[in-house]
């Protein structure tokens, strides 16, 4: 290897190293929100594919393509032929913020608390609809905003500030101050 070889690969090798400090450093400095509403969209996806899963599989086996509307947790604990349905991932299902059913200790994923969600003026599920909402554990130190998505699979943020979650499905998401992400 010839002088200006080494030198070179010497050089090369302190750039990168410096380089890492300066990515760990920014990193250390990144607020957790950065980090954890990506995953919050990410699992109101999961749970909208398991929807999809639910309703044309016929999971519940009562001859009609319905979705899965008690709870977040049903999609993982449910039984289909005798067997526990996990159509979606553990983690998610603990997270469920009211299960009818626990999949066992309650814990948020990524700091967010997932729920089951009804629509205006609905006095018993329709079985052709599902809403979930994700929100933050901790508004703003996790996340800052709480997500929505439909049977559309459209998903909507908005900043809720210290509010838990919303209970009932926007008349019209973007009218109601919603903005869709994805």
């Amino acid at each position: 290897m010839t002088p200006f070889e080494r030198r070179f690969l010497i050089g090369f090798a302190v750039l990168i190293l410096l380089g890492g400090v300066v990515f760990f450093h920014w990193l250390q400095g990144c607020p957790a929100w950065s980090f954890n509403e990506p995953s919050a969209r990410y699992n109101l996806k999961s749970l909208a594919t398991a929807q999809e899963d639910f309703f044309e599989q016929d999971r519940n086996e009562n001859g009609i393509k319905d979705y899965w509307r008690a709870d977040v947790a049903g999609l993982y604990t449910e039984k289909y032929r005798g067997e526990t349905l996990r159509l979606i991932e553990y983690s998610c299902a603990v997270a469920d913020d009211r299960p009818v059913v626990p999949a066992g200790p309650r814990a948020s994923k990524s700091g967010y608390w997932f729920r089951a969600i009804r629509f205006p003026n609905e006095d018993k599920p329709d079985p052709a609809r599902f809403a979930f909402c994700a929100f933050p554990e901790k508004n703003p130190e996790i996340g800052r905003y709480t997500f929505i998505i439909s049977e559309q699979k459209v998903v909507y943020r908005k900043d809720l500030g210290k509010a838990r979650g919303i209970e009932v499905w926007p008349d019209d998401p973007e009218k109601a101050g919603w903005t869709k992400v994805d």
